[in-house]
């Protein structure tokens, strides 16, 4: 175990969670074994953001407990999402039109983290999602317009374009813990992203400079982030949609 170093964290910013407020809208509340629990344990691990670039038709979802679809971006302004939630939970990016069934397929795999698809070894039927409409009107290139805050899953920061709105379907287990919070509370968070990564939605982690050495002596496992694990998943999920595809086709 490596000894604590200040300089490591002279850079960082940090937030003060208040334990011990159980709220009815939290998304915790919906956690059936302590398995599901601890996925939401921030304790040992570091939160970082997770940087997406909007696109309209798609949809993130993070784990199997929240969905945010993107349905519109006006004259096609840039926009940029920046999530901060826990690494343990797996982060989707997929066309919505796709969305139920690669849903369904990865609960049935239980690639979701949560919700689990068995609980005492009994089949569970897959929590309803619904939720709001946000409107998010950008106020431009340097700062974030807003947060969708995720209760018990975390918080999504949106930059947009000035005076440009984007539109987002958002969706938790029957509708819990959506809120929209403005100003943002990090409203220069999505500066902390790294370069975008080719021919996916995702920006590589940000690294510090003073952080680049210990995180080479780490073999890159401390800024490896679970977007690109999930990217593979994606790629699999679309190699076997393919397959079936082509098998259809012989018969």
């Amino acid at each position: 175990m490596r000894a604590f170093n200040p300089d490591s964290y002279k850079n960082e910013k940090w937030l003060y969670d208040t334990p011990g407020v159980i709220l009815p809208e939290q998304m915790l509340n919906k956690c059936s074994t302590k398995k599901e629990l601890t996925f939401f344990d921030h304790q040992s691990t570091m939160i970082r953001p997770v940087n997406i670039l909007l696109d309209v038709g798609q949809t993130i979802l993070i784990g199997g407990i929240a969905r945010i679809d993107v349905k519109h971006v006006s004259n096609n302004a840039q926009a940029s999402l920046s999530l901060m939630t826990t690494c343990r939970l797996p982060i989707n990016v997929i066309q919505t039109a796709d969305v139920e069934q690669f849903y369904e397929k990865a609960l049935e795999q239980n690639q979701l983290g949560v919700p689990q698809n068995r609980i005492n070894s009994r089949l569970q039927d897959p929590p309803q999602l619904q939720g709001p409409t946000i409107e998010i009107l950008g106020v431009g290139e340097e700062e974030a317009a807003g947060d969708i805050v995720l209760s018990s899953a975390g918080w999504a920061s949106v930059q947009c374009s000035r005076d440009q709105y984007v539109i987002f379907n958002v969706m938790t287990p029957d509708g819990l813990g959506i809120h929209l919070r403005q100003p943002p509370l990090l409203k220069h968070l999505f500066h902390l992203r790294g370069s975008h990564i080719e021919k996916t939605p995702f920006f590589n982690k940000y690294i510090y400079p003073e952080d680049k050495q210990e995180n080479e002596d780490d073999n890159n496992k401390q800024y490896q982030s679970n977007e690109l694990e999930m990217i593979i998943n994606e790629k699999i999920w679309k190699g076997e949609q393919i397959k079936q595809q082509r098998r259809a086709k012989r018969t």
